[in-house]
């Protein structure tokens, strides 16, 4: 009788050790959820009110503001700079954007994300602009967001 629940202890001892394993690999190689939404800024901007508006069309001179969340696909909770190492916006240029946490807006938050921005130069040739975005985690994840390749809803330099 004993030996029997020896057995069976440390069976459940071997199960529970190879299901947290499981987990922890599962979770080791688990994407990042990355989403965004890119809208006008307040430099260049011809009209105030559309500041913070969701657009895909920019003149030369506006300001360009990627808004990020980050998920965690494990937990489903979004991932703040206490999880989160970095998140950059790659330009097809080569640039490469830092982005920042915090509440938005910034003097009456509502809501909280990732942000960084980019003011479309004089120079700037016309036409769509691809890009991607990567978040890194703490642990080692990884996510990255490329976006649709759909020329109609893509990042578009339009001339004036």
């Amino acid at each position: 009788m004993k030996t029997a629940a020896i057995r069976i202890a440390l069976a459940t001892v071997a199960l529970l050790t190879i299901l947290a394993f499981g987990v922890a690999l599962a979770q080791e190689g688990t994407n990042l959820i990355v989403v965004d939404s890119i809208v006008w800024g307040r430099e260049g901007i011809h009209d105030e009110a559309l500041t913070c508006a969701q657009t895909s069309r920019f003149f030369h001179g506006e300001q360009v503001v990627w808004r990020i969340k980050v998920v965690d696909p494990v937990t489903g909770a979004e991932m703040t700079d206490a999880d989160l190492t970095s998140v950059e916006v790659m330009l097809v240029t080569g640039e490469v954007f830092e982005a920042e946490y915090g509440g938005h807006p910034p003097r009456d938050p509502v809501d909280e994300y990732w942000t960084t921005a980019w003011v479309v130069p004089d120079d700037f040739p016309t036409g769509v602009l691809d890009y991607s975005i990567e978040a890194l985690a703490n642990d080692g994840r990884m996510g990255e967001l490329v976006v649709f390749p759909l020329t109609v809803s893509s990042l578009t330099i339009v001339a004036q």
